[in-house]
């Protein structure tokens, strides 16, 4: 019973220790993208400030002085930087050809991206599983990445991806928002929505288990093998 006891626990855990290593994966992806963003709109801002700055001597020193309307100017011109800064900071619009054409490591973080872009015009439960997906492809990166860019299920992770996703979500979209809840014909838009994001989640999540069941067979296999080469041996020379 103890031992049946402990191997449940151990079953949790792992469970728990790969549940968090796909937010931790996910929630990195997101810092890192936010960090490149603010450092992106630091570099704007600072040379939008100095430019405004060297400008407006320059107009001091060989024009005329700047004057209480002049400071007002450059003040007026100090915000307009701010806002110029964090408009050419944002992110560029991803398109589905980018995760199409990604390299496989850089692949979970454009779909990732391209998610966090669709997520606003999305309804809840769609979100949450849009959530959902990135965390799992987030997750799968380091097996198929290790698998390599011509194996079946990196392609087919691709393909999801890059084409079946955005053709559901882009199918979505192209509904008027006042018709994506009226129920025509036995079909509400949302819900055509929710269904198909969670068959791709689970689709994703079923390449995922095979994976790692294959990596499991692999793993048992060569200690079977051990067991055979090593252990018979010295059981061999016990008995002698």
């Amino acid at each position: 019973m103890a031992s049946e006891v402990d191997i449940t626990l151990e079953k949790a855990n792992a469970t728990l220790d790969r549940v968090r290593a796909s937010q931790m994966r996910h929630g990195n992806g997101y810092a890192r993208r936010h960090v490149r963003r603010m450092q992106r709109f630091a570099l704007m801002l600072v040379a939008g400030i100095f430019a405004l700055f060297i400008g407006a001597g320059v107009f001091s020193a060989i024009v005329a002085p700047l004057g209480f309307y002049g400071v007002m100017l450059v003040a007026l011109g100090a915000l307009a930087v701010v806002v110029l800064a964090g408009l050419f900071s944002r992110d560029t619009p991803l398109r589905p050809e980018a995760m199409a054409q990604a390299p496989l490591p850089e692949l979970a973080d454009r779909a990732n991206r391209w998610l966090e872009q669709q997520r606003p015009a999305l309804p809840a439960p769609a979100k949450s599983l849009a959530d959902s997906l990135g965390e799992r492809i987030a997750a799968l990166q380091p097996t198929i990445e290790r698998l390599g860019e011509n194996t079946p299920e990196a392609a087919e992770v691709r393909r999801l991806v890059s084409q079946e996703l955005p053709e559901l979500i882009s199918s979505y979209q192209r509904v008027p928002k006042a018709m994506r809840t009226i129920n025509r014909n036995g079909r509400v838009a949302e819900i055509e929505l929710v269904e198909g994001m969670r068959l791709l989640d689970r689709e994703i999540d079923s390449i995922g288990r095979t994976l790692a069941e294959t990596d499991i067979d692999r793993l048992a296999s060569h200690k079977r093998y051990l067991e055979l080469r090593y252990d018979s041996g010295q059981s061999g020379e016990r008995d002698g």
